[in-house]
């Protein structure tokens, strides 16, 4: 199964295309990433676009954010 997060809510098209593919997801908070397979060890965390990901790499506010979940990923032993 796999798993959305509640927070992610640019993410109707993805849902569309599992509901038509019969793909079964659940919606539920997540700790690290966007997306993830129940009881996966790999994480995805969606980006809008480079320009997203070079803020969040520059900008000190979500500069110290992204890093945080970084190394939370890396506690929690999922690849990000």
């Amino acid at each position: 199964m796999y798993i959305f997060d509640s927070r992610e809510k640019k993410n109707d098209h993805i849902k569309a295309y599992f509901d038509r593919n019969g793909i079964p997801y659940k919606v539920e908070k997540l700790d690290v990433g966007d997306y993830m397979v129940e009881g996966g060890i790999v994480s995805v965390d969606r980006k809008r676009n480079l320009s997203e990901l070079c803020t969040n790499l520059t900008n000190r506010d979500d500069h110290a954010r992204f890093w945080r979940e970084v190394r939370r990923a890396k506690e929690c032993g999922i690849k990000l």
